[in-house]
């Protein structure tokens, strides 16, 4: 499972072997050879993937693409992200998504102390577990402080956070349980006390649970398709094969947004930044998520998209919470 999620996503190797390279520094209980084991068997899935990319002479490009993705890891290239010009504020987009994802929020805040509690009073198991925890804590924290931060990266500690939490709860409580109590009065005392915490943690479940509902019900009330009605709208009007601009992607070898993979194979795909170029290539529309363009996680800047537009006539537009604005345009014959 490590292999493949380090093939997923190159960053998974700094949360998964880092950790059991801890491990071993650490001497947590488990066996060198186990680990090692583990290690070799996380990398040789990649080191497939890159040995069938190299014998079908995709090496350069892939070492390209690489070295690009560790300069922006680093934070020594920002492109995109908050940290980049026009990244938009961090501050900002937390609050402004805290009505979705409060419950992402509070389980992130309780998943602190419940990592520190079973590194301080859990058995070997759970102290590896808060391990990674600790592993996907500091990539986080690097993105934030030096390196490329987007605004998916709370992924890297969602995930740990839900094994976390309740497996620091349940020690928690146990080690409130287990204290034998001095005096009968004092063991009546800290059953009642075990079992107000109990209500109280189910009393919170609850609660969180009900805004997570009420999330969902939102996002069902209001699903974010605007790429599927762009999609009919594109099947009904555009003839396959017309070229269409990508304006919120990123030339390759490089990442690219959304509108490339689904457009691409139907109709001619590219990123062109000049109107010469649209020319040129005998450019037909322009799509632009301008969600993700005026956040600066597009190639071009939000100024320079809408030099692009200019002139052009909007033939389609949707407004949703992913992309912000997702508009089509008819450019201007010569």
């Amino acid at each position: 499972m490590f292999g493949i999620g380090i093939l997923v996503k190159d960053e998974a190797v700094l949360i998964t072997v880092l950790p059991l390279i801890c491990l071993v520094i650490f001497r947590w209980g488990f066996p060198r050879t186990l680990i090692g084991c583990t290690i070799t068997a996380s990398v040789l899935p990649y080191a497939a993937y890159v040995a069938v990319v190299a014998e079908n002479g995709y090496g350069p490009a892939w070492w390209s693409a690489k070295t690009s993705g560790i300069r922006r890891l680093l934070g020594v290239v920002q492109t995109t992200g908050f940290h980049s010009s026009g990244g938009g504020s961090l501050s900002g987009r937390l609050v402004a998504e805290g009505g979705n994802f409060v419950t992402t929020y509070v389980l992130l805040l309780v998943a602190i102390p419940a990592a520190w509690i079973m590194l301080r009073h859990g058995g070997t198991l759970p102290r590896v577990v808060a391990l990674f925890y600790c592993a996907s804590a500091v990539t986080l924290a690097y993105a934030v402080s030096l390196g490329t931060l987007e605004e998916q990266e709370l992924y890297l500690l969602s995930i740990p956070s839900t094994i976390v939490v309740p497996a620091g709860i349940t020690l928690f409580l146990r080690g409130r349980a287990g204290r034998a109590p001095k005096h009968p009065r004092q063991g009546r005392t800290q059953q009642r006390n075990y079992s107000r915490s109990t209500v109280a943690l189910a009393g919170v479940l609850a609660v969180l649970l009900a805004l997570n509902l009420i999330s969902s019900i939102q996002w069902l009330q209001q699903p974010d398709d605007g790429f599927s009605y762009l999609l009919l709208y594109l099947a009904k009007h555009v003839p396959a094969g017309t070229v269409i601009d990508l304006a919120a992607g990123a030339p390759p070898p490089n990442q690219t947004d959304g509108g490339r993979y689904a457009l691409e194979g139907i109709y001619g795909v590219g990123i062109w930044t000049t109107k010469p170029a649209l020319a040129q290539n005998h450019v037909d529309y322009i799509l632009a998520e301008w969600g993700p363009i005026n956040e600066g996680y597009a190639f071009m800047s939000p100024s320079a998209v809408r030099a692009l537009v200019s002139g052009a006539r909007i033939v389609f537009s949707h407004d949703g919470r992913t992309y912000g604005r997702l508009a089509l345009y008819k450019v201007a014959g010569p």
